[in-house]
C-alpha cells in the first residue's frame, strides 16, 4: 500500500498510514466484544476500496461504510460505523484531535463560541447565553464521546 496517496483536506499529500486507521478503529471498538477480530476486518476490507489519491474525506467515508456493511452480520459493527462517524463529524466541527482527552479539550474550549454563533444566528434560544447558565461548567460536564 506504499503507492496509495492521501490528499489531506488542506491540499497537502501524505502516503497512505494504516497504523491511523488502525487506531481508530481501535477507539471505535472500544468495550465491544471480539475488538481485535472487528478491527481486523474492517481494515482489511478497507483495502479493496483504496485508491492512489483518495482524499481524507472520502477515506473517513470508506471506512464508515466498511463498518456498515458487516451490520448484518453483527450489530456491533452500527456501533463502530456510529462512533467512527461522531468522530468525523467532531473533526470537521472542532479540527483534528488525536484522542478523547483533546476532543473534551477542543469541545471545552469552543463550546461558548457555538452557542453564541447559534443565537446570534437564530438558530438557539437566547435564554441559552452565558447570562443565563455558566457556559464553561456546563462544558466540563458534557462529554462530547457520548
Amino acid at each position: 500500500m506504499s503507492a496509495i496517496t492521501v490528499v489531506k483536506r488542506d491540499g497537502t499529500r501524505e502516503p497512505f498510514d494504516a497504523n491511523k486507521i488502525n487506531l481508530a478503529l481501535v477507539e471505535a471498538t472500544e468495550g465491544l466484544p471480539d475488538q481485535i477480530s472487528k478491527v481486523v476486518q474492517v481494515a482489511s476490507e478497507l483495502q479493496l476500496t483504496l485508491f492512489d489519491g483518495i482524499t481524507s474525506e472520502q477515506l473517513d467515508e470508506a471506512v464508515i461504510h466498511t463498518a456498515l456493511q458487516n451490520v448484518k452480520d453483527d450489530p456491533d459493527f452500527d456501533i463502530i460505523a456510529t462512533r467512527l462517524l461522531l468522530k468525523n463529524i467532531y473533526k470537521n466541527i472542532l479540527g483534528e484531535f488525536a484522542n478523547p482527552a483533546e476532543l473534551k479539550k477542543l469541545h471545552e474550549q469552543k463550546f461558548a463560541g457555538y452557542l453564541k454563533q447559534g443565537i446570534s444566528e437564530g438558530l438557539l434560544d437566547e435564554r441559552m447565553s452565558s447570562a443565563v447558565f455558566d457556559l464553561k461548567k456546563l462544558a466540563k460536564a458534557l462529554n462530547p464521546t457520548r
